[in-house]
């Protein structure tokens, strides 16, 4: 079976090309034929991307199509929705389309201006012309099925790089974020509640990432952040260290004891939060207050913007290891490897191609 993935790839730095590298690499194992038309062939904001990629899936002659789809993933504004005309296109000429949502906003989500809103609604829309959405979590699901009357919705959680067992962790005190920087992690509530935790513990913040590239407050969200890390005088406990490749990251995740994702929702949509399923893999207990594992109770949630919950979190695993224990095993069960997230959408696109014919 011939499959085109629409996507970046590495070395593009940013979770969907990081994502497709390693999905495509199981593809190889399970036999598919994919090819990718990724960044080589297209330009971000270009108002030729729809001629150009049409024009390579034409070559190729796939028997699926699949798109990998994030705002402003492709581009800014307007250009980050018209990728999402491609199942409507590609369809009318015989090619099946599957479009995968890394991000799904809510019909009444929160967004800053008007027209992302609008770009965003019009773009999850045009997903109706796909022949199968494909999502991370429940959650997502659900709201696509009810804000968006889209069924052909298929959940395959994220894949990661799952540890042959969890991973114990070390005597030091280190607690880990990692993830683009932007408004909406809530950075700013973690370094808070570290002024408050470092009077108990003696611990160590580690802030791992950069701004995203296509966000243009990152660089002034990062300021921020380091600006309040010096107000408080926490120069000596958080550090920044910046975009990390996954070899270097994935030793951070190793050796942390406590992974912590405040994230405010604040036009965060409901993704698949990659980072907390990485750190699953490997384990590690987490706090988040936005836990797509929620029912699975393998991790713990505070309030969104409460600096003295995540205080309390925080301190009540660094003084409770078997509670660790039992988070990160539980986490490290429940986590999908990526074997099994490429089984699913090779079943996926057997059922897709088959319904075609």
């Amino acid at each position: 079976m011939k499959i085109d993935i629409i996507s970046t790839y590495p070395p593009a730095k940013c979770g969907v090309a990081n994502y497709i590298s390693k999905l495509v690499d199981r593809f190889d194992d399970l036999g598919l034929d994919t090819k990718l038309i990724d960044q080589r062939f297209w330009s971000k904001s270009s108002p030729k991307f729809l001629i150009k990629v049409i024009k390579k899936v034409r070559s190729d002659d796939p028997d699926i199509v699949h798109l990998q789809y994030e705002y402003m993933l492709y581009g800014k504004s307007i250009f980050s929705v018209q990728p999402l005309t491609l199942p409507l296109l590609l369809e009318l000429q015989g090619y099946p389309t599957i479009v995968t949502m890394h991000l799904v906003f809510p019909k009444d989500s929160e967004d800053t201006t008007l027209l992302k809103r609008s770009a965003r609604n019009l773009a999850t829309r045009l997903l109706s012309k796909s022949s199968a959405v494909i999502v991370h979590n429940e959650e997502s699901r659900k709201i696509m099925e009810s804000d968006y009357r889209i069924k052909e919705t298929e959940v395959i959680s994220h894949g990661t790089e799952k540890a042959k067992e969890p991973y114990d962790v070390g005597e030091r005190n280190k607690i880990l974020f990692f993830g683009f920087l932007s408004n909406g992690k809530g950075v700013e509530y973690l370094i808070e509640a570290m002024n408050k935790v470092k009077r108990k513990f003696n611990v160590d913040l580690e802030v791992v990432g950069s701004p995203h590239p296509e966000d243009e407050q990152g660089e002034s969200y990062l300021k921020y952040l380091k600006k309040k890390v010096r107000d408080l005088r926490l120069e000596d406990c958080i550090s920044f260290t910046g975009f990390l490749e996954e070899p270097k990251l994935n030793e951070k995740i190793k050796k942390a004891k406590i992974c912590v994702f405040p994230y405010t929702r604040e036009g965060e949509g409901i993704h698949e939060c990659g980072p907390l399923n990485k750190v699953a893999g490997y384990g590690k207990p987490v706090i988040t207050t936005e836990n797509i594992l929620k029912s699975e109770k393998v991790a713990l949630e505070v309030p969104p913007k409460d600096s003295d919950s995540l205080n309390d979190a925080i301190c009540k695993l660094l003084s409770n290891k078997d509670l660790r224990k039992k988070l990160g095993f539980k986490s490290w069960e429940f986590a999908t490897s990526w074997k099994s997230a490429a089984k699913k959408h090779k079943k996926l696109y057997k059922r897709v191609a088959t319904k075609k014919k």
